[in-house]
């Protein structure tokens, strides 16, 4: 069959130097530092000729963040039935609960944060019950005043801004003035 290509010749050198330098380095040279430590002993590589012999190799730079991979679904567990078929309204308060676990990063760790709200009014969506344990591994304990949603306001609400004129100034006049469209007297517009 045919001869190797000086194209794949070129990368299996290029992969032993650049293997030597991740290496002279203590394996933290990433893509960018490896590619101008080559340019400095006078091998011409492009950039990203270097990220993928890099990738090929299995080598990578040290990063100062860590590599938490979060949404790796089980391949063995059951996924919860459908009760509700898709449908997150509710004809009647405390009908239907909506809860959410998610995750936040932070400089120490993970806040592991679980949200639970009543579906039953889309204007009022106020948290039933949250808790944030310091660590996922320790048991979180309940706190005082169960979840469960406190008493509603009676009626319907008051609207947000009664009879207060708010300035606006349309932003596709702006550019028409010749100058920036400020929210002045002369410029303004109230709804």
């Amino acid at each position: 069959s045919r001869p190797p290509s000086a194209r794949s010749i070129n990368d299996e050198t290029l992969k032993a130097i650049i293997t030597r330098v991740h290496r002279a380095h203590f394996g933290v040279y990433g893509v960018r530092k490896a590619w101008r430590t080559l340019g400095r002993l006078g091998i011409e590589a492009g950039r990203d000729q270097v990220r993928r012999l890099m990738r090929v190799v299995g080598l990578e730079g040290a990063t100062r963040t860590k590599r938490v991979r979060t949404t790796r679904p089980a391949v063995v567990a059951e996924r919860p039935a459908d009760l509700v078929s898709r449908t997150f309204t509710a004809t009647t308060p405390n009908r239907l609960w909506l809860a959410d676990l998610t995750d936040v990063s932070t400089w120490s760790g993970f806040v592991y944060t679980a949200f639970v709200i009543d579906a039953f009014s889309p204007g009022d969506r106020r948290l039933a019950g949250d808790g944030q344990p310091p660590r996922r591994a320790r048991p979180r304990r309940p706190r005082d005043g169960a979840l469960g949603p406190g008493p509603r306001p009676p009626g319907p609400r008051p609207p947000q801004r009664p009879g207060r004129p708010v300035p606006v100034d349309p932003v596709h006049r702006a550019p028409r003035r010749g100058r920036g469209g400020g929210l002045g007297r002369i410029e303004g517009r109230q709804l």
